[in-house]
């Protein structure tokens, strides 16, 4: 039996454009943006997309013990307690630095998973910033469902030491953005 040729050529088209898809998702650079809220709270939205199914970035960016392994900025990194499956006392140590600011930080952040909705809160306990919430969420990318994952992260972040809002911003986007840099990096490195 021949094969109908409209057929034929709208599949190769479509393979086609999924192709450049994927080019496109190896190709970016994370996105990062100040979102202004009511009362003045900042937060920094990043997002990129990694070529790997949704369960292989989740696990990177749940496994908070590996962090200094492939961030930079993430001088250690580990657990100290579990409550459950999905909830766990995280101590982190950061160093970043952005024009002539640089931050030393430690913290305990009470980290809870959700699996099933893909997200990951990552809270304050106690440290070295006044305020410390972030956010993953992770969903397919459509048209390649299996095979690409939309990283998002947001994150209100407000040290002890006061600085100039600019700057803080700066370093916001600039951390984040390399963050989703070098988790991008491990992702492939793992699957």
């Amino acid at each position: 039996s021949q094969r109908d040729p409209i057929a034929a050529a709208f599949e190769q088209e479509q393979a086609q454009l999924l192709l450049e898809l994927e080019r496109s998702i190896l190709a970016a650079r994370p996105s990062a943006q100040i979102r202004v809220e009511q009362g003045g709270k900042r937060t920094t939205v990043s997002k990129l997309a990694v070529m790997a199914p949704l369960e292989t970035a989740f696990g990177v960016v749940s496994d908070h013990s590996a962090l200094s392994r492939y961030v930079r900025d993430v001088v250690q990194s580990e657990i100290l307690q579990w409550h459950d499956a999905d909830r766990c006392v995280v101590r982190v140590r950061q160093k970043h630095s952005f024009m002539f600011l640089s931050l030393d930080v430690e913290m305990r952040i009470d980290a809870c998973h959700d699996r099933s909705k893909r997200w990951i809160a990552l809270d304050l306990i106690e440290g070295d910033m006044r305020v410390y919430n972030a956010r993953w969420s992770l969903e397919p990318v459509p048209l390649l469902e299996n095979r690409a994952t939309l990283l998002t992260f947001e994150i209100c972040a407000v040290p002890l030491v006061p600085a100039p809002t600019f700057i803080l911003d700066g370093l916001a986007k600039h951390g984040t953005s390399a963050m989703l840099s070098e988790v991008r990096e491990e992702v492939l490195r793992v699957q």
